[in-house]
């Protein structure tokens, strides 16, 4: 959709930097290590929900997201969904 410039998307964006600050604590209190030089996003997409630790982490990542909504294209705007980490036009029958 997002090529043929129409559609509509489901949208949701990343945490603050207060909520970041708190989910590095929740890894450190997790033993997980988080380099200070690697976001959020890039963080992320390394943890393995197979590990409990990672999995809890991964949980209180998407609770410190804001919350979805609906977004019509619109020209020059990427519609992100962050939790999803991609764009995404959610659809059912």
């Amino acid at each position: 959709m997002l090529a043929h410039k129409t559609g509509l998307f489901r949208v949701m964006s990343g945490p603050d930097a207060a909520k970041v600050q708190r989910l590095r604590n929740a890894a450190q209190a997790l033993g997980l290590s988080w380099p200070d030089s690697t976001s959020l996003r890039d963080y992320q997409r390394t943890l393995d929900p197979a590990d409990p630790q990672q999995a809890a982490l991964m949980l209180e990542i998407r609770r410190a997201g804001n919350g979805a909504s609906y977004q019509p294209y619109q020209e020059g705007v990427v519609p992100w969904h962050e939790a999803m980490a991609a764009t995404y036009a959610h659809a059912t029958a």
